[in-house]
């Protein structure tokens, strides 16, 4: 989220994140195009998911697709359809630990929790 905000602002273009589930499988996509197709190393500026990390759980309380661009104009974040984000909660975990959350603010800012494990 941080390096879509940046990029945005840096690259006075929009990035697009999506964030996608199957079942447990997940997958987080930084572009600068808004398809919602399989990763693609020369168009996207990150693609990350369950199968780098086996073990890590995305949750969210948002339904999953869900897509957000991130404007050129200080990096605010969008709806697709260009309404402004109320913020976002997004919560990583593995068995045995206590979950990482990270809040996404109606600024662009982050907020990243810190995860611990015994």
């Amino acid at each position: 989220l941080q390096l879509a905000r940046k990029s945005a602002a840096t690259r006075q273009k929009k990035i697009w994140v999506t964030f996608r589930r199957d079942g447990a499988a997940w997958l987080l996509r930084v572009s600068e195009s808004d398809a919602k197709d399989p990763c693609d190393t020369a168009r996207d500026l990150l693609c990350v998911g369950s199968a780098e990390h086996a073990g890590i759980a995305l949750d969210m309380a948002d339904p999953l697709p869900l897509q957000l661009v991130f404007t050129p104009l200080r990096g605010l974040p969008e709806t697709p359809g260009g309404a402004m984000i109320g913020g976002l909660r997004l919560r990583l975990s593995r068995s045995g630990c206590r979950p990482a959350e990270l809040q996404l603010l109606p600024t662009g800012l982050v907020i990243v929790g810190e995860a611990r494990c015994p």
